[in-house]
C-alpha cells in the first residue's frame, strides 16, 4: 500500500522489480475508509 493525500500516484520502478506479481494500491482521502474498515 502507498498512502497519498491526492489520488495521483504511480508504482515505483523498484517496487515492480522487487515484487513483480504483487498488487499495488494507493490509499488516499477518497478511499481510506474502505482500507481502515
Amino acid at each position: 500500500y502507498e498512502f497519498k493525500w491526492n489520488d495521483k500516484a504511480k508504482q515505483p520502478k523498484e517496487f515492480l522489480e522487487a515484487y513483480p506479481n504483487t498488487e499495488f494500491k494507493t490509499i488516499n482521502k477518497e478511499n481510506y475508509l474502505d482500507f481502515v474498515n
